[in-house]
């Protein structure tokens, strides 16, 4: 009987795991949907840390970014659907690049 409830606790955690992967992946596919994702949500998208998307900006790696509205506190910030999709091929380009061992161009941004 204790191997029963000790499997059913297993159980458990696995199914807490599952509903929150599904939940995540709700949220996911609701934001990709837009035609362009604010700074938070395009990191979210990508599972990146505001400090990785500094980093990618700072190595001129990052998607364009356009201002919408008076913010000029970078709230307006947003990334289109089109500068994502972009920033997907320029990585997808450079680790093709890295496979076979040449060095990715600086991108002008």
């Amino acid at each position: 009987m204790s191997t029963n409830k000790a499997d059913l606790a297993e159980l458990k955690v696995q199914m807490r795991a599952v509903a929150d992967a599904l939940g995540t992946l709700v949220k996911l596919a609701e934001i990709g949907t837009r035609s362009s994702y604010t700074l938070k949500e395009w990191r979210e998208r990508h599972g990146l840390s505001e400090s990785q998307h500094m980093k990618l900006k700072r190595q001129k790696r990052h998607p364009r970014e356009m201002q919408c509205g008076e913010h000029k506190d970078g709230k307006g910030r947003r990334i289109s659907r089109e500068a994502d999709l972009n920033f997907i091929r320029d990585r997808e380009r450079e680790a093709v690049d890295e496979e076979e061992g040449a060095s990715p161009p600086a991108r002008d941004t």
